[in-house]
């Protein structure tokens, strides 16, 4: 087979595979937490643990994509490098998604089993994530070919997330739940979805042929003993093992008191918790982007003039990488899960409360609702925060000086006191 010939096959097979990955993806990410507030009865406590395994799975992610990506690039087998993990990986995230969504545990077992099933899945996901996507590499040998490739799959991703996001609420609430109950319901869901994801990754699988010269060249051994000092002797990797500690904390706290104060609102309230979460979100994403984009120079010259805020902003500049990493990445991910457990628990008080038996039309929209003010927010924050970067770090930098100087002003103050 020619090589136009084999890439035409190619831009079929490759984007299929990923169809099922991405329904699987949005079956676990976007309705394990209606699965679990509709079928379990946790306390405040319980769903704060769940929402802080969540933030912690995210970040845990930041290890294990290098450590994942290191294997796969070393491995070697008469069916290359990428198909043996996409099997492995795709075969245990329907086994685990399969599980999350079938098991009668309730209380602080529930809790503990949804800790082990999350972090597999973490890892699952990842194995065939990576090499799926690892892939694109070897498909062509010029740009042009690899975008191809990268840009039909993204769309074919699209139509498997969008398919699973109108689907599974038809068939999980309301008078055409499957089953009868949201608890058979999502059972049976999760059984098809998790069939149908192994299903399409086969077109990939057996239908795409990769370029395999690299095969040819002996690759070093896996050492974890490499890996563990590479870990330990970057300062890099050091930061991110303390933001994952520290979003645990933040995380934990955060869905704690979000979770306690929707306990006790009544509906107009609960909307107006929502909207502050997503709206914390975008501000830290909004101040993220802009330490990136921002210019210290405006801030030499406030220095100069012995301007309070300005070490505070030429700190946060000099630091971007940290800084964006914890706005954008720590707090944007901890309230992007937490707005959707809100979210969740809201859908639920509605559906509750409603007669008029549009449960679907009640769950999408506000799933609709949430996703658009995260989106359409963080989009004109960008916008904002390129734009304008110097007003935004400085009105940063005022807040943090603020603080910075708050016990020496109240020293002073009780002093002439």
């Amino acid at each position: 087979m020619d090589e136009a010939r084999r890439t035409k096959k190619n831009l079929w097979m490759f984007p299929l595979g990923t169809v099922g990955r991405d329904m699987i993806y949005t079956l676990f990410t976007n309705f394990i937490l209606t699965y679990i507030l509709f079928t379990r009865s946790l306390t405040a406590a319980q769903l704060s643990a769940i929402t802080a395994i969540m933030v912690a799975a995210r970040v845990f992610d930041a290890l294990n994509d290098p450590i994942m990506g290191n294997i796969i690039e070393r491995t070697r087998s008469r069916y290359g490098k990428f198909k043996p993990w996409l099997l492995i990986g795709i075969l245990l995230t329907s086994a685990v998604v399969y599980a999350a969504f079938n098991t009668r545990l309730e209380g602080w077992g529930f809790v503990a089993f949804f800790g082990f099933i999350y972090l597999m899945y973490s890892i699952a996901y990842t194995m065939h994530d990576i090499s799926y996507w690892g892939m694109v590499a070897a498909l062509g040998s010029d740009e042009d070919t690899r975008n191809r490739f990268t840009s039909r799959a993204t769309l074919f991703a699209g139509v498997g997330a969008t398919l699973a996001s109108v689907v599974i609420p038809m068939f999980t609430t309301g008078g055409m739940a499957l089953g009868g109950n949201a608890e058979t319901a999502y059972g049976r869901v999760a059984l098809i979805v998790c069939v149908l994801a192994p299903l399409f990754l086969c077109f990939t699988i057996f239908g795409v042929r990769e370029n395999r010269e690299e095969m040819k060249e002996k690759a070093p051994p896996v050492s974890f003993r490499k890996i563990w000092s590479t870990i330990t002797g970057n300062d890099q990797l050091l930061w991110i093992a303390l933001i994952f500690l520290v979003t645990v904390l933040i995380s934990a706290l955060m869905s704690f008191v979000s979770s306690n104060l929707l306990e006790g609102a009544g509906l107009i309230l609960s909307f107006v918790i929502l909207i502050c979460i997503v709206l914390t979100g975008i501000l830290f994403d909004i101040i993220g982007v802009a330490v990136t984009a921002a210019d210290e120079v405006p801030f030499h010259a406030m220095a100069s003039r012995k301007v309070p805020e300005a070490e505070d902003a030429l700190r946060l500049i000099r630091n971007a990488g940290r800084v964006s990493s914890f706005c954008n990445d720590v707090i944007g991910d901890i309230c992007g899960v937490i707005s959707g457990s809100a979210a969740a628990v809201i859908s639920a008080r509605v559906l509750l409360l409603s007669k008029s038996g549009s449960e679907i039309f009640i769950t999408l929209l506000l799933s609709a609702v949430v996703s658009g003010m995260t989106v359409g927010g963080k989009a004109c924050g960008k916008s904002l925060a390129m734009n304008s970067s110097t007003a935004v770090v400085r009105t940063a930098a005022k807040v943090l000086c603020f603080f910075r100087t708050l016990p020496q002003r109240l020293e002073k103050k009780s002093a002439k006191k």
